[in-house]
């Protein structure tokens, strides 16, 4: 269920806008085209922007585990036990 609703938002929202825009280029309204088809364009890159954030912050958390481990043992976590 989850997944359905995010391709929805990422995928199917700016596609159905950008179809509407398109609809209006082509009955005659230009600038409600114009202004549909940036809305669409404007979604999608909101869209990535926030893909970017979460993933930065998953990679932040990786990367305070890794520094705790290291803390707390002396060693990274990708290090084989023993080996220096």
């Amino acid at each position: 269920m989850t997944s359905t609703r995010l391709w929805l938002v990422r995928v199917g929202l700016p596609a159905g806008i950008a179809l509407a825009g398109f609809v209006a280029l082509l009955v005659g309204s230009p600038g409600l085209g114009l202004s549909l088809i940036g809305t669409a364009i404007v979604v999608v890159f909101a869209n990535v922007l926030m893909r970017l954030a979460i993933s930065g912050s998953e990679d932040h958390d990786r990367e305070e585990y890794a520094r705790r481990f290291f803390e707390s043992t002396g060693r990274w976590p990708d290090e084989v036990s023993g080996v220096r």
